[in-house]
């Protein structure tokens, strides 16, 4: 099933081969209209939590960058109570914001946002 949940049994998931692109590439799962306006695209912001949260820091090439260039790759969430964060007073939470913002899961946070439904 879609990450869109509707209040209407009305709502139909439409998903033919050529909708299924977007800017940034392709969405992860069949959309409601809506969630497609809003950018919200559950499969890959739940892609970007998980890697965050539970998986090994790796390089890889997005739409906006290098995900984690230069950062040493056998860290782990936990890890990154580097000598900055302690100096700066950062929480868990503030670490896991600034990393889940700046993952290329931004703009399905700003497009949500900034748009009125």
């Amino acid at each position: 099933m879609a990450g869109c949940m509707s209040r209407t049994s009305q709502l139909q998931l439409i998903w033919p081969a050529d909708s299924a692109e977007h800017e940034r590439g392709k969405y992860g799962q069949p959309m409601c209209q809506m969630c497609k306006d809003l950018c919200l695209d559950f499969s890959t912001i739940w892609a970007d939590l998980h890697y965050i949260l539970y998986e090994k820091v790796s390089e890889k090439t997005c739409f906006n960058g290098i995900r984690d260039h230069g950062r040493r790759i056998d860290m782990e969430f936990a890890d990154l109570e580097l000598e900055e964060v302690n100096e700066s007073d950062l929480s868990e939470a503030q670490v896991f914001e600034m990393r889940f913002y700046t993952s290329h899961s931004f703009p399905y946070i700003n497009t949500a946002l900034r748009k009125r439904h």
